[in-house]
């Protein structure tokens, strides 16, 4: 239940969140949601920032993928084997500019919860393991 003071926002999944701001873009989305929009391959189908960054996320990953796939190939060459390293360093890179963002807007959007569990994971590092493992 919320108090009369605090707004609700529904989430991508229909599902109302406590909120600062009447937004459709506060809140988490469940995971099957942010699994169902990695299938799409433009960020713009949704506004919600977690799920842009998770389709941002599922595109990096299957260049990291098909980059390992190159290095991985015996009958490749040196010039292919440093395309494929680059590739992976710039989609590495990518992914954590991904994660910071996601972080950051976590701690502007979600409010805090002091009695709420410590977890060893960042939730921009969840989502990204998340749509890394969807991906493979």
């Amino acid at each position: 239940m919320t108090s009369t003071n605090t707004p609700t926002a529904v989430a991508a999944d229909d599902r109302p969140h406590t909120a600062r701001a009447a937004d459709e873009t506060i809140g988490v989305p469940r995971p099957s949601v942010v699994l169902r929009t990695c299938a799409v391959t433009a960020a713009q189908s949704n506004p919600h920032p977690l799920l842009k960054a998770a389709v941002a996320f599922a595109a990096l990953h299957r260049s990291r993928v098909e980059a390992q796939q190159l290095a991985c190939d015996p009958a490749a060459d040196d010039h292919a084997l440093a395309i494929a390293a680059r590739a992976i360093a710039a989609a590495d890179t990518g992914r954590v500019v991904l994660l910071d963002r996601i972080d950051r807007w976590a701690c502007a959007v979600l409010p805090a919860n002091r009695h709420a569990a410590v977890h060893t994971e960042s939730l921009g590092r969840l989502v990204d393991r998340l749509v890394g493992t969807w991906t493979q």
